[in-house]
């Protein structure tokens, strides 16, 4: 639950009716700030915008701040050639923010090399041990593994990747700080930072957003000896896509439905989005009722 805005700069004016601590409900209206963006030319203020973004920290509640990042360098946007099907022709509808990090891997994966080096250093002081100057490690981003070397350098450190070695350097970063601000391969980067778990990342940077795996290549090795987990069978449930208040329910306990007939209707961010069978089935128990509050993946139904 955090609420941050990118810090002030020339060019950029940030307008939010909420502060960090504010409560967000369902009832919220969804427009939690509205960042604006001036420069000498377009490019120039969609630069700006776009390293605004890479900065803004909002966590708790579900948001499209990858969606409106990874917008800004889409080559129809930059050049203006706008429509109100801009969204269905380029995304067909739908954006998938861990699809765009495997586009984004050279870029994430020796960030999440550098960031688990500094932590390794800083527990190594703790405790006294000493690390390795080379290091062969491991990332893994979605089902993608790339082996990398780190040395530390100056400033951060190199990682070889795919044969080119990627000078990753931020003088300010520290384990804890959520933004990440340096460059890597020389070019500047802003991007998101948080652990997940022992090796992993969460790094949210240019419209992607992904768990990377830093880890030693050793380690990569045994994990991929393991047997896959299967994910959990979801096809019985009919969740709730975001939070909101039903406003119908078509279906009772008992009912024989058809792939695409209306289940109910949610009221969410001003519009009211009807949900469909995906499948043919039989309604086995309907757990809400209209003008009940539900959250994101809440059960709403539940099929035989």
């Amino acid at each position: 639950r955090r609420y941050r805005p990118p810090p002030a700069e020339p060019g950029l004016r940030i307008d939010s009716g909420v502060v960090e601590g504010s409560e967000i409900s369902p009832h919220y209206d969804p427009m939690i700030a509205k960042a604006i963006a001036h420069g000498a030319d377009r490019d120039a203020a969609i630069d700006r915008l776009a390293r605004a973004l890479d900065a803004f920290e909002i966590a708790g509640v579900r948001h499209n701040l990858p969606f409106l990042r990874a917008t800004l360098d889409h080559p129809r946007f930059r050049a203006g050639r706008l429509t109100t099907g801009f969204v269905a022709e380029e995304y067909g509808g739908v954006w998938d923010a861990e699809a765009a990090a495997e586009a984004l891997s050279p870029v994430l994966a020796p960030i999440a090399a550098m960031a688990r080096r500094r932590q390794a250093e800083r527990e190594a002081r703790l405790g006294g041990a000493a690390l390795p100057r080379e290091e062969a490690l491991s990332a893994r981003i979605g089902a993608r593994e790339t082996a990398l070397t780190l040395v530390p350098a100056r400033g951060g450190c190199d990682v070889t990747m795919d044969g080119r070695v990627v000078a990753v350097r931020s003088g300010t970063w520290r384990p804890g700080q959520r933004v990440f601000r340096g460059s890597v391969g020389g070019r500047p980067v802003t991007a998101q930072l948080a652990r997940e778990g022992h090796e992993g990342w969460r790094i949210v940077h240019g419209g992607a957003s992904a768990r990377v795996l830093a880890r030693t290549a050793r380690a990569a090795e045994l994990a991929a000896r393991m047997p896959p987990k299967p994910p959990p069978d979801l096809s019985r449930f009919l969740l709730s896509p975001m939070p909101g208040m039903v406003v119908s329910v078509a279906v009772a306990p008992g009912r024989e439905v058809k792939a695409g007939e209306p289940l109910c209707a949610i009221d969410a961010m001003k519009m009211e989005n009807v949900l469909r069978a995906e499948r043919d089935a039989t309604v086995a128990e309907v757990a809400v009722s209209p003008g009940d509050p539900v959250q994101a993946d809440q059960v709403l139904m539940t099929f035989a």
